[in-house]
C-alpha cells in the first residue's frame, strides 16, 4: 500500500501565506493553526478561490490489485525511503498504481470541524459477521474479530485472501508484526523479512492482513447504500467508478452554531462531551445498546482508527513555551514541516517529532 495526500490550491496558497511548512514558525506560535473555510454563498467551484474552503484528499494505492478486476489507475512516482527498504538506499520510481482508497475532507464555515467522507474499492474486503464490541478505543484497539472464515469467502478481497487457514495472514483486522511503524527493515539473505520493507512480500507467518470491514454498509448506512446502488446502475460497466463506493461522511452536531472560520479541535480535547455530538452514531455490540461514532476505511483504518474529526482533532505542537497549540484536524503540517527542518539542518534522529502529537 502507498498513500497520498493532495490539497486544493486555496489551502496550499493559505499554508504558505502562514508559513505554515516553516517548523521555527510553527513551534513559536501565538495561536492555533487556522484554514480557510468555504462559504454556502460560494458557489464558483473553483478550488483556488479562498471562498471553496480547504479541501483535502487523501489516497490509498496498490500496485497491483487483483486480476479481472477495473480500478482507476495512475502512472505515479513512488518513493521508498532507505529505512524501508532492503538494500538500504531511497528509491523513486514509476509504477501504474490501482486506487483503492479515498477520504475528502472539506472545512466549512458549518462545519470548521471539517465534513470527512471516505470511499474504498467494493472489493477491498468482505463484511463482518455482526458489529463492532463496545469499548473506547483510548484503551487500545477495540475491533470487530467476526472475520468470515476462509471457507465461506466466496472470491478473493484486496485485504482478505481465502487462503488464510494456511497461517499467512494476522488474526482478524489486527495489524501484520511486521507493519510496525517503528520497526527497521532487516532482511538477512535467504531469511524471512523480520522488519517492514517496501520492497519485500510480507512475511510468510501471519504477515498478509485478514480484514473485514468493521460496520457492514446496508444496514449501518442505508443513506450511502442508496446512493451507491443509483450511481453503479446508472455507471454501469461505462466507468469503473461504479466499482466505488462511499462508505458513509461524518459531521458534528455543533450545540450552538460556529462563529466565524476558528480552529474548532479544542472542542474534541474533551472526547467525553464531543463523542456524542459526533455523527454517525453506530450502534455496537453491548448489553446496554450503546452507540459510538464510527467511520472505517479498510484501505486506511484497517485496525484502530474509526473515528475522523477525533481523531484528528488531536493533532498538536507542543510549543518551545510549553503550551499547545492546534493544527486544525491535519497531521501533515507538522509533520512534514519537522522532516524538512531536520532535513536542512541534518539532524538525525529529527528531535522534533517529540513535540508533535501523534
Amino acid at each position: 500500500m502507498r498513500y497520498e495526500i493532495l490539497v486544493n490550491p486555496a489551502f496550499y496558497k493559505h499554508a504558505v501565506d502562514k508559513r505554515y511548512y516553516d517548523w521555527n514558525n510553527l513551534y513559536t506560535m501565538s495561536e492555533d493553526v487556522a484554514n480557510l473555510c468555504g462559504e454556502e454563498s460560494y458557489t464558483g467551484g473553483d478550488p483556488a478561490d479562498p471562498r471553496s474552503g480547504t479541501y483535502e484528499v487523501k489516497l490509498a494505492w496498490m500496485e497491483q490489485g487483483l486480476t479481472n478486476v477495473n480500478y482507476h489507475r495512475e502512472d505515479l512516482l513512488v518513493f521508498t525511503p532507505a529505512y524501508r527498504s532492503s538494500t538500504g538506499t531511497a528509491s523513486c520510481e514509476l509504477k501504474s498504481m490501482a486506487l483503492v482508497g479515498m477520504h475528502i475532507a472539506h472545512k466549512t464555515l458549518k462545519q470548521p470541524s471539517w465534513t470527512w467522507s471516505t470511499f474504498e474499492h467494493k472489493d477491498n474486503a468482505p463484511d463482518c459477521g455482526g458489529l463492532p464490541p463496545a469499548g473506547s478505543q483510548g484503551n487500545g484497539p477495540t475491533v470487530n474479530p467476526n472475520c468470515p472464515g476462509a471457507s465461506t469467502l466466496a472470491q478473493n478481497y484486496h485485504f482478505t485472501a481465502p487462503d488464510c487457514a494456511d497461517g499467512s495472514c494476522a488474526e482478524c483486522n489486527i495489524s501484520p508484526a511486521t507493519n510496525d511503524p517503528l520497526s527497521v527493515c532487516v532482511t538477512e539473505p535467504g531469511q524471512d523479512q523480520v522488519g517492514w520493507c517496501l520492497d519485500q512480500p510480507p512475511a510468510s507467518v501471519a504477515g498478509k492482513s485478514q480484514l473485514c470491514r468493521q460496520v457492514p454498509l446496508a444496514e449501518n448506512y442505508p443513506t450511502a447504500d442508496q446512493w451507491n446502488n443509483t450511481f453503479a446502475g446508472l455507471l454501469g460497466d461505462q466507468s469503473v467508478w461504479s466499482n466505488y463506493q462511499l462508505v458513509s461522511t461524518q459531521w458534528f452536531v455543533f450545540p450552538t452554531p460556529p462563529v466565524g472560520c476558528a480552529n474548532a479541535a479544542p472542542e474534541f480535547a474533551d472526547s467525553n462531551t464531543s463523542r456524542p455530538l459526533q455523527r454517525p452514531q453506530i450502534a455496537v455490540s453491548s448489553p446496554e445498546g450503546q452507540t459510538r461514532p464510527f467511520l472505517g476505511n479498510s484501505s486506511m483504518e484497517s485496525y484502530e482508527r474509526s473515528n475522523c474529526n477525533a481523531c484528528h482533532g488531536k493533532s498538536t505542537v507542543k510549543q518551545q513555551s510549553g503550551e499547545i497549540r492546534y493544527m486544525d484536524f491535519v497531521y501533515w503540517i507538522a509533520v512534514e514541516s519537522c522532516a524538512v527542518w531536520c532535513d536542512m539542518n541534518s539532524v538525525d534522529p529529527c528531535s522534533c517529532y517529540d513535540a508533535i502529537s501523534q
